[in-house]
């Protein structure tokens, strides 16, 4: 086979020790099966190799055996799984920019939340009009705390104003 790295380096690489379950109980094998992918299979460098043949064998084999007959076929396969990237990729940059947003919602709801109470108060207007405005803003304070929290739970953080992701190990201002 033609390939800068071997299978199992790959997916040693890739599926690191926390994917191993769930990728096992998505495709319905035990986790040893997924960790004996990551190792080097026997062949004919290496007899007593631990490992074993993954999926992405007999991708290859397939995809070796339909470019016999047609290049252009084989690539067609093989560029599904670009293609598969790709969405998967939009799908995330969407879901991502989906909870960006409903993060800035929460704070504009908040704000205004805020300020409606806020303004009754400063007016001096105690009545029963400003105990609800008051506990609109605490509930849009709760709903904004959780979507905070949820956010630090996933990992993520995110400047509010710009909406854009930043890496781990960069300073946004947020406390973890």
């Amino acid at each position: 086979m033609i390939l800068s790295r071997p299978f199992h380096e790959i997916l040693h690489l890739a599926i690191t020790p926390r994917l191993i379950e769930p990728i096992a109980r998505r495709l319905g094998v035990q986790s040893d099966t997924i960790r004996a992918w990551r190792r080097e299979p026997p062949n004919d460098d290496n007899p007593h190799g631990s490992g074993a043949r993954s999926p992405l064998h007999r991708t290859a084999t397939i995809i070796e055996e339909v470019h016999q007959d047609s290049p252009s076929d084989a690539r067609m396969i093989a560029n599904s799984f670009v293609e598969l990237c790709d969405g998967l990729d939009e799908r995330r940059r969407r879901e991502r920019r989906r909870q960006s947003g409903d993060l800035t919602e929460a704070v504009a709801i908040n704000l205004k939340e805020q300020s409606e109470a806020l303004v009754l108060l400063i007016k001096g207007e105690i009545t029963q009009e400003t105990l609800r405005e008051v506990d609109e803003a605490v509930q849009a304070v709760t709903n904004l705390r959780e979507l905070v929290k949820e956010h630090l739970r996933e990992g993520r953080a995110e400047r509010i104003i710009h909406g854009s992701s930043t890496s781990p190990g960069h300073s946004t201002g947020i406390r973890h």
